[in-house]
C-alpha cells in the first residue's frame, strides 16, 4: 500500500483547515445535498465529502458508509490532497498504489473511485469530494467535469456557510475530541449538552450586544406508535427523515440539538417570539408533508409514513435577563400547550401568545 505525500504547504493547509471550523461540526444541509446530488447523478452506492486533518480524514457529509473517520495513511482522498488535482481509480485491484488498501481488501471493498479537490477559499485543499463503489467501472472526462462542478458547490457552500457565533465560540474553546462528543451520534446533530452549550453562549451574547433571541421546542407526534409498529430501526430512519427536514428548513445560523428521545430544541439567535413563530409553522408545514417508505416483510413492498410536530415558542426576556431555566421551562410549557390542543400544531409563551397562536 502506498501511503499519500504530505503536501509542501501542509503547516497552511492545516490552519486553514482549523479556520474553517468544519471537523467536528454537526451535519449542515447545504453539504448534505451535495453528496445527495453526487450519489444520485453518478448512480453510485458512496458519495462523502472528506475533510484530512493531520492524522485522519473526516467525513463532514458523507452518502453510504456507516462511519465517520479513518486513519490518513489509508485514505485515498489523502492522495487528492496531496496531488491538488481529480484522481480516478476505475479498478482498485489493478492499481499498486491501492491493490492492497484495507478500504479495498476488506470492508467496505472499495473497487472504484474519483475524487476532487475541495478547496478554502485562500487555495488551500482542505479535502476531496469523492464518489464511490463497490465495482469496477469507468468514468469518463465528462463525468469528471461534472463532479468538478459538483467540488465546486461545495466550496462556494464553504464561502457562503455562517454559523451562528454562539456556535463560532464553542468551537474556538473545545478541543475536537471534546466538540466530537456533543453531537448525537445517529442523528449528526448537537446532542442534549451541546445544544446547552450553544444556548448559554447565545444568552452572553445576546446581553452583551441586546439582541433578541428566541427557542423552540419540537417533539414528534405519536413517535412511540412508530417504534412500537415497525420497530426501532425504522424509527431511527424516520427520526432521521424528520431532522432532515428541520435542517433543510432552519436558516443559516439556527442552531438544531436532540434534547430528548425524539425532542428536539432550537436556538434561534436575532429573531423575535413572532419570526420564531413563523418559522416553527414552515418547520411543522415541512415535516407534515415529509413521507419515509419503509420496506415490510413481503419481498418488494413497502409501507409509507408520516408525521407531524408539535413545537413550542418562546423569546428570551431580556429586562431582566431571563435564566435559561425559565426560558426552557416557557418553551417546554408551550409544546405541552401544543399536545393538549391536538398535536400538530404550534403554541407561544409570554404576554403576547393569545394574539399570536397558530395551529395547524
Amino acid at each position: 500500500m502506498m501511503s499519500a505525500s504530505i503536501p509542501g504547504n501542509e503547516t497552511a493547509r492545516l490552519a486553514a483547515l482549523r479556520e474553517s471550523g468544519l471537523l467536528c461540526t454537526p451535519d449542515e444541509h447545504s453539504f448534505n445535498c451535495v453528496t445527495n446530488i453526487g450519489a444520485r447523478l453518478f448512480d453510485v452506492p458512496v458519495c462523502l465529502l472528506s475533510l484530512v486533518d493531520a492524522d485522519r480524514q473526516w467525513f463532514k457529509s458523507v452518502v453510504g458508509l456507516d462511519m465517520r473517520e479513518s486513519p490518513r495513511d489509508v485514505s485515498i482522498c489523502a492522495h487528492v490532497v496531496a496531488s491538488g488535482s481529480p484522481l480516478v481509480v476505475e479498478d482498485t485491484l489493478h492499481d499498486l498504489r491501492f491493490a492492497d488498501n484495507p478500504f479495498v481488501r476488506e470492508s467496505p471493498l472499495v473497487r472504484f473511485y474519483a475524487g476532487c479537490p475541495v478547496r478554502a477559499p485562500t487555495g488551500e485543499v482542505l479535502g476531496a469530494l469523492c464518489v464511490m463503489d463497490f465495482e469496477p467501472r469507468s468514468f469518463p472526462q465528462r463525468k469528471l467535469t461534472l463532479l468538478e462542478e459538483l467540488a465546486s458547490l461545495a466550496e462556494l457552500s464553504l464561502l457562503t456557510r455562517r454559523v451562528s457565533s454562539a456556535q463560532r465560540i464553542l468551537a474556538e474553546k473545545l478541543e475536537l475530541a471534546r466538540r466530537e462528543c456533543l453531537i448525537d451520534p445517529l442523528l449528526r446533530i448537537w446532542n442534549r449538552g451541546g445544544i446547552m452549550s450553544i444556548l448559554e453562549h447565545q444568552k452572553q451574547l445576546s446581553i452583551d450586544n441586546g439582541a433578541p433571541f428566541s427557542t423552540l421546542m419540537i417533539d414528534i407526534d405519536h413517535f412511540k406508535r412508530v417504534n412500537d409498529s415497525h420497530g426501532h430501526l425504522i424509527g431511527d430512519r424516520v427520526l432521521t427523515a424528520v431532522v432532515r427536514s428541520l435542517q433543510a428548513t432552519l436558516r443559516a445560523g439556527d442552531e438544531l440539538g436532540r434534547y430528548g428521545g425524539e425532542e428536539f430544541l432550537v436556538v434561534l439567535p436575532g429573531t423575535s417570539a413572532a419570526g420564531a413563530q413563523r418559522l416553527a409553522r414552515r418547520i411543522a408545514d415541512a415535516v407534515g408533508a415529509m413521507r419515509v417508505n419503509v420496506p415490510t416483510s413481503t419481498v418488494g413492498c413497502s409501507v409509507t409514513i408520516g408525521c407531524s410536530v408539535s413545537i413550542g415558542v418562546a423569546d428570551w426576556l431580556r429586562e431582566p435577563a431571563e435564566s435559561l431555566q425559565s426560558l426552557l421551562h416557557r418553551t417546554d410549557q408551550a409544546l405541552l400547550q401544543a399536545k393538549a390542543s391536538g398535536r400538530n400544531c404550534v403554541r407561544m409563551s409570554g404576554a403576547n401568545a393569545q394574539r399570536h397562536t397558530e395551529t395547524g
